[in-house]
């Protein structure tokens, strides 16, 4: 891979990323200006320009920059932070040159036509209402205007006030402002010939010059130590709030490093003793986000009301010990792992890698600053930490409290300010010096399979250029194996299978993997169930012992199934106040009555009670000893090693029928109907679709080219329902299909005073297809796109894994 910087003929600053090896290419076009430089009266111009800038130019107007990308199947979208704008397509390396042209048309040469502001302003409003509705974003927003400084105490979409009474010139002055050659970096990334060739497109295309964006730091106000405010949710959410250093000094990896050891990953301090060892949350971790100047720590956990006093008191606990005793050798070398991993992972695909380049750009004016802050988190040494642990723990934090509404908050308001009281004594008080311590497929040569044993099959993806690996076993079973009275088995099965092995504990086994910086989970669908493994081809072998002990000699403890029933009447709690969900549910309930699709993976509260270790361990070893198995392997180890290393560790396992097939059962096809669910929210959240039928019948090809057709941003129902007449935030259609049925039809979701406008509009859609088919040329664009993305979607080792296992 060669990485160069250019300027084109008229000056645009150009980052090239040439690989000979690429399939696929990502164009990127970066501004350092986001919602951080906006006024009191422009909040959220930053985010709304964005979405202006899709609304055409001259050369391509109205929709058909995005019909253009969606039509060889690519994608093309954009994101707006806090100091910077990103303007992306990913498309397939034979299209780089038309991209560049298409994205540097579209960031040049805007038309900002004053009719598109209308239905753009509700579009936005839209936006808007879903993050009020949402508790995490509308948690955030109260961080942001309790604590943060001047730039980011708003939110990023701005107001309701200001996003209804944006104007053309506002628009225009911010970019004038904001977009030049100083602030902008344009990245093409991709095939090496192709990158080479789309050079002519970017000198056809002018930047201005202007003055570079000036970022206040992210400081953090000491005026407020506490926020409680309620919202309609089930669960209460404690945040912490510190200041951290600035992204490219030493002391902010060090924090960095502090909080991950106190909160990233499941085997972390906070994470095993809340929520592995005691269930008292649902979630407890800690994160970093770095402005350009400055920045933020924050410690979130997610718990139930009553579990208020016992949590305060373990996260103390856990911060005295900390800064007490310090960090194990141990704990650095998880961390150091799981940060390296992530980024070769980040390497794997062309879009991954680009955005890391151009976020470095963006954020902290260096392509490579990323690289540089790896490199001295990796540095860090276990001894030079526990030197300095005390100075580099973050020692003034805010807090803000999220609870369900209508909850007392007075007993909460003593318990947190007592905690606070508490902690500010803990750090305040400087402890002693630490003592320091075979050919299958004709489209994919690559991929093989191997007969194991009968019925027992291994699919190999051989990828040879990656040094990452993946790893899946199916077995069959999963919902449709499931009646009313045992649902939520196979949901439970692989929440155990995801525990203790042959004696050894959940947190052991957890460690075990995060210190190899690999990735162990289990997963349960309609048709078949297993368990996962992603890391470094490296760590293969190693590692595989552990991952069969896992899938063959789980305990199945009752402790554990009493925790994960605890977790899963949360979440049916949960479901209760989330509209999205139960109009999926109810939906599915529908569709599928009668048919192991309709029930909840999860159960209900009913079935979940009569779920036992015994019958748990008895379906799967049941399933060990009889049910065909699939395993996937996708990475640079040859299949005769991966075959070694299967039968070394599970040659134990019996030949079985291969009846890898299921038995359908018919599922009776519904009468229309209409469902209404009564919830309180800004937004009604709408489904018009229909059943559809087995996997293997053909009218689900069909289906599969009206979604295609009714998808993406240029497509009749997107323009329609949100860019004219301003409906909704997104427009979609969903297809679900399985082995034995399905359905589809458009999701949206709508204020309250729109729906019946937006019903008659989609169903006014749907019936003018009904009516009148789709076209030669239709039909020819949708299967373009269909390849397209399958290509784009089909990069990295768990891609390649999710199609052919």
């Amino acid at each position: 891979m060669e990485i160069l910087n250019h300027q084109s003929k008229h000056g645009i600053n150009t980052l090239l990323i040439k690989d000979p090896s690429a399939k696929t290419a990502s164009i990127q076009f970066w501004f350092r200006a986001g919602s951080a430089l906006e006024k009191k009266n422009d909040q959220g111009i930053a985010h709304f320009l964005e979405h202006m800038f899709f609304k055409g130019t001259k050369k391509r107007p109205g929709y058909q920059i995005a019909k253009e990308v969606e039509s060889f199947g690519g994608d093309i979208n954009a994101f707006t932070s806090f100091d910077f704008t990103c303007y992306y397509i990913n498309s397939p390396g034979s299209k780089t040159s038309t991209c560049v042209d298409i994205l540097c048309d579209m960031v040049c040469r805007p038309m900002f036509l004053e009719k598109d502001f209308p239905a753009e302003r509700q579009v936005v409003l839209e936006e808007f209402k879903r993050s009020i509705d949402s508790p995490n974003q509308y948690n955030f927003s109260k961080i942001q205007k309790g604590f943060f400084s001047q730039g980011y105490n708003h939110q990023i979409l701005g107001n309701e006030k200001t996003i209804t009474n944006f104007g053309r010139d506002q628009l225009t002055n911010f970019r004038k402002k904001y977009y030049n050659k100083e602030n902008s970096l344009l990245i093409i990334a991709g095939p090496t010939h192709e990158v080479e060739k789309s050079l002519k497109e970017v000198d056809k295309y002018i930047m201005p010059s202007g003055e570079q964006s000036k970022f206040l730091p992210l400081k953090l106000s000491k005026n407020k130590p506490l926020i409680m405010h309620e919202k309609q949710t089930a669960m209460c959410t404690l945040t912490l709030v510190s200041q951290s250093s600035n992204f490219s000094s030493e002391a902010a990896t060090f924090e960095d490093f502090i909080m991950g050891v106190l909160g990233f990953g499941e085997t972390s301090r906070l994470y095993s003793k809340l929520v592995i060892d005691t269930n008292l949350a649902n979630s407890a971790n800690c994160s970093s986000m770095f402005m350009t100047k400055g920045g933020s720590h924050f410690l979130k956990i997610s718990f139930e009301k009553k579990n208020l006093e016992k949590i305060t008191k373990i996260v103390l606990q856990e911060i005295k010990e900390l800064i007490k005793n310090g960090v194990t050798d141990k704990e650095v070398e998880r961390l150091k792992k799981l940060y390296l991993s992530s980024k070769v992972y980040d390497m794997e695909t062309t879009e991954a890698f680009a955005f890391s380049k151009g976020h470095g750009y963006a954020q902290n004016g260096d392509i490579n600053s990323e690289d540089k802050f790896i490199e001295r988190f990796q540095n860090i040494s276990t001894e030079e930490l526990n030197r300095n642990i005390y100075e580099f723990f973050p020692k003034h934090w805010q807090m803000c409290v999220q609870v369900p509404k209508g909850i007392e908050s007075n007993t909460f308001t003593k318990t947190i300010n007592d905690f606070n009281q508490k902690l500010i004594q803990i750090l305040d008080k400087r402890p002693k010096k630490l003592k320091t311590k075979k050919s299958f497929s004709k489209f994919d040569p690559s991929v093989t399979h191997h007969k194991i044993k009968n019925g027992i099959h291994l699919i190999h993806k051989h990828n040879k250029m990656v040094k990452t690996f993946a790893f899946h076993t199916y077995l069959k079973g999963g919902l449709t194996d499931e009646t009313i009275k045992n649902n939520s088995s196979y949901h439970f099965i692989t929440s155990l299978l995801n525990a203790s092995a042959n004696k050894k504990s959940k947190f052991e086994i957890k460690n075990y993997f995060e210190q190899k910086a690999v990735s162990y989970s289990t997963f349960s669908g309609k048709n078949a169930y297993g368990t996962t493994l992603n890391g470094m081809a490296i760590d293969f072998q190693e590692v595989f012992p552990q991952y069969a002990e896992c899938l063959v000699n789980s305990d199945f403890k009752n402790s554990e199934l009493s925790k994960e029933k605890t977790v899963s009447k949360r979440i049916l709690k949960s479901e209760l106040k989330d509209p999205t969900r139960s109009c999926f549910k109810k939906l599915s309930q529908y569709i599928f009555e009668d048919h192991p699709y309709g029930l909840s993976p999860i159960g209900t509260i009913q079935s979940i009670s009569k779920i036992t270790t015994t019958n748990l361990k008895k379906i799967h070893q049941k399933n060990l000893k009889n049910s065909p198995i699939v395993f996937c392997y996708s990475g640079p180890d040859s299949p005769t090693k991966v075959v070694e290393t299967i039968n070394a560790n599970l040659g134990l396992l019996n030949p079985r029928p291969d009846l890898r097939k299921l038995k359908s059962k018919n599922i009776n096809i519904k009468k229309s109907s209409f469902h209404h669910i009564p919830f309180d929210r800004e937004q009604t959240q709408i489904f018009i679709g229909h059943q559809t039928k087995a996997l293997s019948n053909k009218e689900n090809l069909a289906i599969k080219i009206l979604q295609t057709i009714l998808g993406g941003q240029s497509s009749r129902l997107f323009t329609e329902v949100r860019d004219q007449k301003g409906l909704c935030y997104s427009v979609q259609p969903i297809y679900f299909n399985a082995m034995e049925g399905g359905y589809f039809g458009i999701y949206m979701a709508s204020s309250n005073e729109k729906v019946e406008e937006a019903v008659n509009t989609i169903n006014h859609i749907l019936s003018e297809y009904k009516e009148n088919g789709i076209s030669k040329s239709d039909l020819r664009d949708a299967k373009e796109m269909i390849l397209g993305q399958f290509e784009m979607n089909l990069q990295t080792n768990d891609d390649f894994i999710g199609i052919y296992g």
